[in-house]
């Protein structure tokens, strides 16, 4: 074999790797994605169940406080009612009680990924104080809770400042372009 045609195979045999890596790569990813399904089928009716149980012995509970909290509109003079939760303490303290609204914040389990990965690239493009005034204010968006939690709120605002940046840059361009420009920037 020449130097020529070993270089060849070398790197045919390279690409052939490559292609094999990234195939083992995509076949991982859809195994994982089915092995999640598989257990989610399986899990979620067990926790549906109990979570039927729950609700019935929480409806009950709210049911039995009903006319505590009714009577504590009374007491304090309220009209209107607008608290999302009320906590009712015994008189030696000892026992304590929240009733009221949770809002739970949720993503599938591969974000951490993914923000990694959006952290990683958004701090590349910081060439400038401008550009890193920006860039800090994405990752303030993306960044945790005190509970560890990404809140689905701020990634909203984070969509509502993308969307807002994308049509404020077509405005921005209108009438500076070409008219025949104007109309394809103008459908973005």
């Amino acid at each position: 074999m020449t130097a020529e045609e070993r270089q060849e195979f070398e790197a045919y045999r390279a690409e052939k790797q490559k292609k094999e890596a990234a195939a083992q790569r995509k076949q991982q990813r859809e195994n994982y994605a089915s092995m999640v399904d598989d257990e989610l089928r399986t899990t979620l009716p067990v926790l549906q169940e109990l979570s039927e149980q729950i609700k019935t012995v929480k409806n009950t509970v709210f049911g039995n406080f009903d006319a505590i909290l009714k009577m504590k509109s009374e007491v304090l003079g309220l009209t209107k009612d607008d608290q999302r939760s009320h906590t009712f303490t015994t008189s030696d303290s000892k026992l304590r009680l929240t009733l009221g609204v949770n809002t739970i914040d949720g993503y599938r389990d591969t974000v951490e990924d993914g923000i990694a990965m959006v952290k990683a690239y958004i701090e590349s493009l910081a060439k400038d104080e401008t550009s890193k005034a920006l860039v800090n204010a994405v990752l303030r968006l993306l960044s945790r809770d005190q509970s560890g939690n990404i809140k689905a709120s701020r990634v909203l605002q984070l969509r509502k400042m993308a969307e807002e940046t994308f049509y404020r840059g077509c405005a921005n361009h209108r009438g500076k372009l070409p008219a025949h420009r104007d109309k394809e920037i103008h459908s973005c």
